[in-house]
């Protein structure tokens, strides 16, 4: 009955003996729980130099007014007229008004009714 408890791996037998030792062992408790705050202490301490090296580096940038553009607007602008002389005529081709499109439209419609 035991031995189905028992882990059979290497990993499962090393899970099982940390366990053991941290359930009937209060000093060994102890001693992960100190060193469970001195590493998260330790973590902690290095993201704060961290973040302190990052804000000294962008106090030491120069300012340019590249980075930081100022966009400004001008409302007074009045809108383009459109007339056709705005319009480029050799770019776009209406097929409607095409003369095979619309005999083949009227052929259509006259074979329907």
């Amino acid at each position: 009955m035991i031995k189905k408890l028992l882990p059979k791996s290497p990993l499962g037998i090393a899970f099982f003996t940390i366990t053991a030792i941290l359930t009937l062992s209060p000093e060994a408790r102890r001693l992960v729980r100190t060193t469970a705050v001195k590493g998260l202490a330790s973590i902690m301490s290095l993201t704060d130099q961290v973040k302190g090296m990052t804000s000294n580096t962008q106090n030491l940038l120069p300012a340019s007014s590249e980075s930081n553009p100022v966009f400004t607007y001008d409302t007074n602008v009045e809108p383009a007229e459109y007339t056709e002389k705005n319009m480029d005529s050799g770019s776009a081709f209406n097929v409607l008004n095409d003369n095979y499109l619309q005999s083949q439209f009227t052929e259509i419609k006259n074979e329907l009714h």
